[in-house]
């Protein structure tokens, strides 16, 4: 019995790093996980992994292509884990990250801390 049997969880930015290994330990403790990412690829090796780590446990994936800085796109993602499992227990606000064109505040341009705002703050709210 996994420490998460019959909990569900949405991860976003679980294509890669910190979102992949903890949808790959939820399911491996019983989780029911939405890997939520815009990483189509990635997203699809992240539910491998983690139906893999699951075995004969009760955990399960399933990848939704979500873009959190799109309202209705991560609506849309909530909404098909729900009528998928029936509930949801768990949000990991995981995504987010920088570009080559992340530097010190004096010289990163202004669009690189826009995208910064919309993906790491917007895409939380």
């Amino acid at each position: 019995m996994g420490r998460l049997d019959g909990k569900v969880a949405f991860i976003s930015g679980a294509a890669a790093g910190i979102g992949q290994r903890t949808a790959i330990i939820f399911a491996r403790e019983g989780a029911k996980v939405c890997v939520a990412d815009i990483n189509d690829q990635g997203g699809a090796e992240t539910v491998g992994l983690a139906k893999e780590a699951a075995g004969n446990a009760d955990g399960d994936a399933f990848f939704a292509h979500v873009d959190v800085t799109e309202h209705d796109s991560v609506k849309a993602g909530i909404t098909e884990v729900v009528n998928r499992y029936g509930a949801l227990h768990i949000l990991h606000n995981n995504v987010g990250g920088s570009t080559a064109a992340d530097g010190p505040v004096t010289e990163a341009p202004d669009e690189e801390f826009w995208r910064c705002m919309t993906v790491d703050v917007f895409g939380t709210f």
